[in-house]
């Protein structure tokens, strides 16, 4: 899991320098706010581009899950268990 500070941070660019960027996941926690979602969206644009597959965690659990959702356009959606766990 990365908070999307993390995800925009340079040092895991650098670090996704050495992987196989197409067997990565980065799953973006929902629980932290983000605060400039323009930078998330090129970063994400940029990841996708190497390959590199983003998910939400928790979808459902944090205050801005939907909007997540509609912005990121995220390749996994992980429920959080809270919203099935009645069904």
């Amino acid at each position: 899991n990365v908070s999307p500070q993390t995800l925009c941070s340079s040092a895991l660019q650098r670090a996704l320098d050495d992987v196989a960027a197409e067997r990565v996941v980065l799953e973006l926690t929902e629980h932290v706010s983000v605060e400039d979602y323009a930078e998330l969206e090129q970063v994400r644009g940029t990841l996708r581009s190497r390959g590199v597959r983003i998910a939400i965690d928790d979808t459902g659990a944090g205050i801005s899950s939907l909007q997540h959702v509609i912005r990121l356009h995220p390749d996994v959606i992980k429920l959080d268990r809270s919203m099935i766990a009645n069904l």
